[in-house]
């Protein structure tokens, strides 16, 4: 058996490569928000109802 190869090396670095990928990117979004990154609010339409003046009944 002269063809052996290497895979659980390779997987198991691959394995670690995923998971330092996914602890960099929740560290980065924890820093964002705790360093005063706000997450952005949807924009609320300005509105605004104006009614008639209507004649007032004095009876």
């Amino acid at each position: 058996m002269a063809d052996s190869t290497n895979t659980a090396s390779t997987s198991s670095t691959t394995f670690l490569a995923f998971i330092l990928g996914a602890v960099v990117l929740a560290l980065g979004i924890f820093a964002y928000l705790y360093f005063g990154g706000d997450v952005p609010a949807q924009d609320e339409p300005d509105i605004t109802i104006e009614l008639p003046d209507l004649p007032r009944d004095n009876g």
